[in-house]
């Protein structure tokens, strides 16, 4: 099994435990559409279980209000003139 197979398990199985089904079945949908931004959310949440700062099981409506955060920050204008 290389690493990138090993890292993969291990990021699912963390996500499996810090998630509640339907916050990990709108994290799957979001990663159909959008890839990076998914992984970008997966990174957040297993930061945050690695350094101890998630005490409970995160439901789909707290992962909307994070997903509602993450995506503010990436926003950006375009002005044509």
């Amino acid at each position: 099994m290389s690493y990138r197979e090993r890292n993969s398990i291990s990021r699912e199985a963390i996500l499996r435990k810090i998630l509640d089904p339907e916050a990990r079945e709108r994290l799957k949908r979001i990663e159909i559409v959008k890839p990076k931004f998914a992984i970008q959310v997966a990174n957040y949440l297993i930061a945050l279980y690695s350094s101890g700062h998630l005490k409970k099981v995160i439901s789909d409506q707290e992962l909307k209000r994070i997903l509602t955060l993450l995506s503010k920050k990436r926003e950006f204008r375009i002005i044509r003139k």
